[in-house]
């Protein structure tokens, strides 16, 4: 039985491979004008985390619906090579709804997601769907998992359904810088946008943070005069994020600094010091 607070962390880059796979796709139309694929990623405590994908080819009809079992295992195989420690925890479909077929493939990927993955006697097997037709600022995204439901007026059997479960976006360090980039270069007719050189970037993040800083404490400040109602879970990620910083001191924190910006000082010495020899070793080449 799945706890009622599993959770099913996506990273961004599977939202934009599956995006591709739809772009890619060899049907445009009929029942197979989809994407279908892999998730791959991590079975944690209550929580599954995908962190890669890949397209899968599959015929679907009104009577039945098969994927291409062998063009799977490869594409696992070949991932497998660079991320061995990766495991298939599901799958993924564009489409705004779960159909007849979906109960199918389920049943294909129940059988290819190892029990051991997670450590489990009934391993959750996530299914994604992905609407990528939908209009506006949110994303269409929904998990999906098996789970027993309780027929109403028996308690002698139960069915099995995909519930919906609760799903978190989430991005790394890296993946953040990239997410800005690329939505920064919608402001622009030809998509494009130039990188900036890593102090702006640094000088960009203080900024930002400082706004943070001061819209946090406007909202603090509305709370305690009465002007709004506080939220207790904004409460409580506040009261977590400042236990982080009461151990550490002026002096400690000066320290940090001057390490840190150190550290960057020799990294763009040594940059700027590697394009220098190749720049003399093209010049030497063409001699």
């Amino acid at each position: 039985m799945i706890g009622s607070g599993f959770t099913v962390r996506v990273h961004p880059v599977v939202v934009l491979s599956i995006v591709d796979s739809y772009e890619r796709r060899e049907s445009r139309g009929g029942c197979c004008n989809k994407a279908i694929g892999t998730l791959l990623g991590y079975y944690e405590k209550n929580a599954v985390e995908v962190v890669n994908c890949y397209g899968v080819k599959y015929s679907e009809s009104k009577d039945e619906a098969s994927i291409d079992r062998f063009m799977n295992k490869e594409m696992f195989e070949l991932n497998r090579a660079s991320n061995p420690h990766e495991a298939i925890v599901g799958w993924y479909s564009t489409s705004d709804e779960i159909s007849n077929a979906s109960q199918l493939f389920h049943d294909y990927y129940m059988e290819a997601v190892p029990k051991k993955a997670s450590g489990r006697d009934v391993t959750p097997v996530v299914h994604l769907i992905v609407d990528v037709n939908k209009e506006g600022e949110d994303i269409g995204i929904e998990a999906f998992v098996l789970q027993k439901v309780k027929v109403p007026q028996s308690d002698a059997f139960q069915s099995l359904l995909l519930v919906p479960v609760r799903l978190q976006l989430i991005a790394s360090e890296v993946e953040k810088v990239g997410l800005a980039a690329l939505t920064k270069s919608s402001d622009f007719k030809t998509r494009e946008v130039e990188l900036v050189r890593d102090l702006e970037q640094v000088r960009k993040c203080l900024s930002d943070l400082i706004k943070w800083i001061g819209s946090m404490r406007q909202y603090v400040t509305n709370v305690l005069d009465g002007k709004i109602v506080g939220d207790s879970e904004i409460g409580r990620q506040l009261s977590e994020t400042i236990s982080q910083w009461q151990n550490i001191t002026p002096s400690i924190f000066n320290a940090m600094i001057s390490s840190g910006l150190k550290d960057f000082l020799m990294l763009t010495y040594l940059t700027e010091l590697s394009q220098t020899q190749l720049t003399l070793q093209d010049k030497f080449l063409n001699l």
